[in-house]
């Protein structure tokens, strides 16, 4: 079976004894992290893909619950209590951003970014940022300046 003009294709390239060119082995390239491949043969990304943003961001709010419960010295309960608060920070990061936005998943990378610098900022005491209503207060903070960089809003 051809393929269509302009395919990649792998081959193996040897010379002949006469010295012209034998390509032998030929294979089509499917490219590297590829989900799906559209019905003209497009590749179907998932980098904007909601489902896949929306498990990077709660994972990313369950790595964010841990930090905020090391750096405030509490104890979880068990391990529902860091998803629990990790429920919490994702519902604030979604808040307000729309899926079918073409910038979804950046968008939600900066909320989700601003929610661990301010866990992270908790170690300055003098800050005051000891709660999670207060950490997300402080990440709405950090998030402020990112509207200078695009013309889209922040979050």
């Amino acid at each position: 079976m051809l393929s269509p003009i302009g395919t990649e294709v792998t081959y193996e390239l040897t010379k002949t004894s006469n010295e012209s060119n034998n390509i032998t082995k030929i294979k089509k390239v499917e490219p590297i992290g590829q989900v799906g491949v559209t019905g003209n043969g497009n590749i179907k990304s998932n980098y904007n893909d909601p489902s896949v943003v929306k498990r990077i961001a709660f994972s990313m709010c369950q790595t964010i619950s841990r930090m905020f419960f090391t750096y405030t010295g509490r104890k979880p309960r068990d391990l529902e209590d860091i998803n629990g608060l990790a429920g919490i920070f994702y519902n604030w990061v979604l808040s307000g951003i729309v899926q079918d936005n073409p910038h979804f998943r950046d968008q939600v990378s900066r909320c989700y970014y601003s929610l661990q610098l301010a866990v992270e900022c908790m170690v300055f005491t003098n800050l005051g940022i000891a709660s999670k209503e207060q950490v997300m207060d402080a990440a709405e903070v950090f998030l402020g300046p990112l509207i200078i960089f695009t013309d889209e809003p922040p979050f």
